[in-house]
């Protein structure tokens, strides 16, 4: 599997703790992944940490492509 690299959008959130992170492991390897990683330009906008914890954990990461609406003003 290719690595994806994260958006620079996506670098403005702050990093987990070690105890945040460590429930979020705890929770994707018990659940699963429940809520899709957000790819955007090729680059992962959203679930940065989940991607992350998936790839170190084997599980086959699931994604979501960001779509921008757009509206025509007449």
């Amino acid at each position: 599997m290719e690595l994806l690299e994260q958006h620079p959008i996506g670098k403005i959130l702050p990093p987990m703790s070690k105890d945040e992170r460590s429930s979020l492991r705890d929770d994707l390897v018990a659940k699963g992944q429940q809520v899709p990683i957000v790819k955007f330009e090729g680059m992962v906008l959203d679930g940065w940490r989940r991607y992350r914890l998936c790839i170190e954990e084997k599980i086959e990461p699931k994604f979501v492509d960001y779509v921008a609406l757009t509206r025509s003003v007449l």
